[in-house]
């Protein structure tokens, strides 16, 4: 019987055995930590998500700030002397007082006129009076075909001249103009890599301010020096000349220049500006000269 006792023991030692040992499928899923594997998915969608949602962002900052960078544009060189003259004009607005509304003097059609006579064709103007004996007339550039005259009307009514005679001074701040000594001066290395480029807040950067200084060195102190007005001269006696009319008008014209500058001490500056009616005769009327 003791014998008979030791099979059993034998077989039940492995049956309790398969009783407690767990699968090895089963002890894997149950060694995995699903609230770990659920945190890591949870963090990488997140993640994903956020990176996403960011690179979205970063191209709507980008398109932003390049409609801002196209907003603040100079503008390119067809247009921006125009935008350089009125900039200009708005910074000077107090000491020429062009903003005060003054009578229509009958200007536009002589000048017209004049233009079409010699030539400019499909010439446009805008004529800006204004009220300042320190500067008597210039010309400014402005858009393509287009130029800005300034004119004084204390100086147009003390100088007493003709419509025509107006007419004629103009044309010649429009050849001076048109000669490129004003751009010239004004214009350096520095503001030819401005027009056309981008600016971030305020347009007044350090080359467009020193250009803006130079033109107001050069309009109330420096002017044209006297080779610049011999050149002038010149295409003017060559436009002139055959047409009696204007040509008359033109002699007039200097010599009450000259009468002015010699007569009235507000205008003692003049000639440093336009050098000089008297000289501009001799030139002229002078057998030895070469016009």
């Amino acid at each position: 019987m003791k014998f008979a006792k030791a099979p059993i023991l034998f077989l039940l030692i492995p049956l309790l055995a398969m009783g407690t040992d767990k699968p090895k499928e089963e002890k894997k899923i149950h060694e995995i930590d699903f609230q770990n594997i659920k945190k890591t998915l949870e963090n990488d969608f997140l993640k994903k998500n956020v990176k996403e949602k960011t690179k979205q962002l970063n191209k709507i900052k980008k398109k932003r700030t390049r409609r801002k960078k196209a907003r603040y544009r100079y503008p390119k060189r067809e247009h921006f002397w125009n935008f350089f003259s009125e900039l200009w004009l708005v910074r000077n607005i107090q000491k020429l007082r062009w903003d005060i509304e003054n009578p229509d003097y009958g200007l536009t059609r002589p000048l017209t006129n004049l233009f079409q006579r010699f030539g400019f064709l499909e010439k446009r103007f805008k004529l800006l009076l204004i009220n300042n004996l320190s500067l008597t007339h210039m010309a400014l550039p402005g858009n393509p075909g287009e130029t800005i005259f300034l004119l004084s009307i204390p100086f147009m009514k003390k100088s007493e001249l003709s419509k025509d005679e107006i007419a004629i001074l103009l044309l010649e701040d429009y050849i001076r103009l048109q000669k490129g000594y004003f751009l010239d001066y004004v214009t350096d290395q520095k503001l030819k890599k401005l027009i056309g480029g981008r600016f971030r807040s305020s347009p007044l950067i350090s080359p467009l301010h020193n250009s803006l200084k130079k033109a107001d060195h050069f309009i109330f102190e420096k002017g044209f020096n006297f080779q610049q007005q011999f050149e002038t001269t010149q295409k003017m006696v060559s436009l002139l000349n055959t047409e009696t009319r204007y040509w008359h008008s033109y002699l007039s014209l200097l010599q009450k220049l000259d009468k002015l500058v010699k007569s009235n001490k507000h205008y003692g500056h003049y000639t440093k500006i336009y050098p000089a009616p008297e000289i501009q005769l001799k030139w002229i009327t002078s057998k030895k000269n070469n016009l």
